[in-house]
């Protein structure tokens, strides 16, 4: 996590609940990402470039950067969710923090700042859902399996 977002966090006196993973952990899900797509990710410019040529859908939310951005592309998506998943955040390729979806639906607009957040990735592991969110509202998203 970036430290001017836990600086915020602070100043505000929020505790939001993440975990940052570790690089060996970040490099498991980065494998399980490009076993599941058939792609080998080694670096940031690839992760997004590519992920934005594969995850083939994309749907446009203007209001991605509101309080309510998250709960309006749950909806939008109208993902099944069973109970308190955990959900990774995949920033760069070195960095990924790990949230309980009721974390972001509850502190959204401390997680994402669309002025200094340009994208990320958000994965749902249990449900194999990778949704790419940018500043700009657009969002590529697919259902993950091995083609």
């Amino acid at each position: 996590m970036e430290e001017f977002k836990i600086m915020i966090w602070k100043e505000d006196n929020i505790n939001i609940r993440y975990r940052s993973l570790d690089q060996a952990e970040i490099q498991k899900l980065l494998d399980d990402i490009s076993d599941k797509l058939n792609i080998k990710i080694y670096c940031d410019s690839f992760l997004f470039t590519k992920l934005s040529e594969i995850l083939m859908d994309q749907v446009l939310l203007l209001n991605i950067n509101e309080p309510d951005g998250f709960e309006c592309f749950i909806s939008k998506f109208n993902l099944h969710i069973p109970g308190n998943i955990p959900v990774n955040v995949i920033w760069n390729y070195d960095s990924v923090d790990c949230f309980e979806i009721d974390e972001l639906k509850k502190f959204w607009e401390y997680i994402w700042y669309g002025a200094s957040d340009e994208m990320c990735l958000l994965y749902f592991q249990e449900i194999n859902f990778i949704i790419m969110l940018t500043d700009y509202g657009t969002m590529y998203y697919n259902r993950l399996c091995k083609f």
